[in-house]
């Protein structure tokens, strides 16, 4: 059974060539698009996605502010966000919020394909230029599991 997975990113070509691009594996399944976060959250509680994918920087409601609202929606999404910024607070905040991982937008697809297997499996997933980042999160969380 492929990985359901929504995108939600405001840049509609960065959108498009990540959707054909996923649609070219048999493992993973295309629900919805959304270009903004208010989009993500509607579809996230539509849809029941096993993975959305998150652009940190989103228009209406930004993606860091959509994790919550779309993990209440659907409980057993789990978020990847996805963003062109190496910024500690962006992936501590993501962290905090309920985010699974964290992947930079030049990140080739096949290591996009991997990520998004790691967080359906139950895995974390972040781009190792902001692992560090990612690990203080970790510890700020309350009883520091992971």
């Amino acid at each position: 059974m492929p990985i359901r997975i929504v995108i939600a990113d405001d840049h509609l070509l960065y959108r498009e060539t990540l959707c054909r691009m996923l649609r070219s594996y048999p493992a993973i399944s295309v629900l919805g698009e959304a270009s903004s976060g208010a989009e993500a959250i509607q579809l996230a509680a539509q849809l029941q996605p096993d993975v959305a994918l998150v652009d940190v920087r989103i228009k209406n409601k930004n993606g860091l502010d959509a994790i919550a609202a779309i993990r209440d929606q659907s409980i057993r999404t789990a978020v990847l966000m996805l963003s062109i910024y190496e910024d500690k607070q962006y992936v501590i905040r993501a962290v905090l919020a309920g985010a699974r991982g964290y992947l930079l937008k030049d990140a080739d697809i096949d290591l996009v394909v991997r990520a998004i297997g790691l967080l359906h499996g139950g895995e974390y997933y972040f781009s190792p230029a902001i692992s560090a980042f990612a690990e203080e999160a970790f510890e700020r969380l309350p009883g520091s599991v992971r």
